[in-house]
């Protein structure tokens, strides 16, 4: 009994020596517009306009399409500034500015500038014009694999193009599936970079063979016998960096909602990145 009471007594004192909880309060990032673009066939840009929240934010993930509504800058002032001119992006869908008629000139200076009518915020980017680069070939070959017993369809996508060996050149591909195209609305977010047929491929000219030919080679195992449409971009290293800082966070949502201290930026006093690549657009169809 005395060892019992003995450990009941200590245990009260400790307890009563317990400090109490420290309170600390953490300051939330302020919030910022996160910038992302799109060059189009046809002379049409389209720029996706959203808000930051801060990682400390109750954002419920059961009500995904509610949150990402309300990050949507509905109202904002947005112009591509070039030459001395000054060209007003109207806006298409919330959240998503565009023109569809730009004469983009290459390694031309263009800065992007907006303000949240709403909040008076700002931001600027500035970035150079990348006009298409020519595919070498595109194909894709329909095999037969057998996957747990089973025979399954895969469609494996060749493509080929020349690099420059004079410089280093960056380069992404974007594998898009035209029936994502029919959602560009819902699906705004998956442009540039963000498909759902996978994350983008990003390469150098490091990539190159001794004749200075890359080779890129992809297997889909989902929906083989579709046609496959290719968006192939040279891109500045900057952008590279950024895409390859995208990929590390983990999805679209991470990208557009989150932080991303850790990802570099062209937008002053906000995140994301301005980019004018133009896509060489490729649609193969898989053959036997």
């Amino acid at each position: 009994m005395k060892h019992i009471s003995f450990f009941a007594l200590a245990i009260l004192l400790l307890s009563a020596c317990s400090p109490e909880p420290i309170k600390v309060d953490i300051p939330e990032e302020p919030k910022r517009i996160i910038v992302a673009s799109q060059v189009l066939p046809d002379r049409a840009l389209v720029v996706f306009l959203t808000n930051s929240i801060s990682s400390l934010e109750d954002f419920k993930q059961d009500s995904t399409t509610n949150n990402l509504s309300a990050l949507l800058l509905e109202k904002a002032y947005v112009t591509l500034n070039f030459d001395g001119k000054t060209e007003k992006l109207v806006k298409l869908l919330p959240g998503v500015y565009g023109t569809l008629n730009l004469a983009l000139e290459e390694n031309k200076n263009y800065t992007l500038y907006v303000k949240d009518s709403l909040t008076g915020r700002e931001v600027t980017a500035t970035t150079t014009f990348t006009p298409p680069i020519r595919l070498d070939s595109a194909s894709a070959k329909l095999e037969l694999i057998d996957f747990a017993g089973d025979k399954d369809t895969v469609a494996v996508l060749d493509l080929v193009l020349t690099d420059n060996p004079a410089q280093k050149n960056y380069y992404m591909i974007d594998y898009v599936n035209p029936n994502d195209l029919k959602n560009l609305g819902a699906n705004a977010f998956e442009l540039g970079g963000k498909t759902s047929k996978g994350a983008a491929h990003l390469f150098t000219s490091d990539n190159a063979d001794s004749n200075h030919k890359i080779r890129i080679n992809k297997t889909f195992t989902e929906d083989a016998t579709n046609t496959i449409n290719v968006a192939v971009y040279k891109i500045s290293k900057e952008y590279y960096e950024f895409q390859s800082g995208y990929k590390k966070t983990g999805g679209a949502l991470a990208d557009f909602i989150g932080e991303p201290v850790t990802i570099p930026t062209n937008v002053k006093n906000g995140h994301g990145f301005f980019n004018l690549a133009y896509p060489s657009i490729k649609l193969v169809i898989p053959k036997w």
